[in-house]
């Protein structure tokens, strides 16, 4: 179980760093996709 937690946790920490990541060359995109999945 411990290490699922864990698991857990660098995949939030992994998430955030690349959706900061995609968020730049994203943004240069159309956000109507984005905002889709973002709603949903």
């Amino acid at each position: 179980m411990e290490t699922a937690a864990l698991r857990l946790v660098r995949t939030k920490r992994y998430m955030r760093r690349s959706a900061r990541r995609v968020n730049q060359p994203t943004a240069r995109l159309p956000r109507q996709p984005k905002s889709s999945v973002h709603q949903h």
